[in-house]
């Protein structure tokens, strides 16, 4: 959500998360686990290069919260849940083309990277986790 400060450049705030299913980790050792949830909120700017075309650019400044479910009782696999919160990175590139006098519909091709310090909930367990999440969008906008 957000709003026009000049002629191209809005300026507002927003919430971006993705969910992972079944993540498997590759170090010294493969682990495999559950559920993996990534939730950021933060300050945005979009900056349109032509105000009234429809190329448009956008960043964001974000925390972040991530969330991992314990895989299955295996070797090999995450055995507790665990959680933490860091910080995120938001940068993306859209085209929209009008659909009214208000309204654009576009596309967005976005990457967020996240990093966060991990706790487990049941031990002593504490690790760094960073993580590039891709991401192509449709896009509806009211001006």
């Amino acid at each position: 959500m957000g709003g026009t400060v000049i002629p191209g450049l809005v300026l507002g705030g927003g919430s971006y998360g993705a969910g992972i299913f079944a993540p498997t980790y590759e170090d010294d050792e493969s682990l495999d686990a559950g559920l993996l949830t990534i939730s950021t909120l933060g300050p945005f700017a979009d900056y349109y290069l032509d105000p009234a075309g429809g190329l448009h650019v956008q960043a964001a400044i974000l925390f972040a919260t991530v969330a991992q479910a314990k895989g299955g009782d295996e070797l090999g696999q995450v055995r507790e849940d665990s959680s933490g919160s860091g910080f995120g990175l938001m940068l993306g590139a859209g085209y929209e083309i009008w659909i009214g006098e208000q309204w654009s519909v576009g596309a967005l091709a976005r990457v967020t990277y996240v990093s966060a310090s991990l706790e487990g909930e049941d031990s002593e367990l504490e690790y760094d986790f960073s993580a590039f999440v891709p991401a192509l969008l449709a896009t509806f906008t009211y001006h």
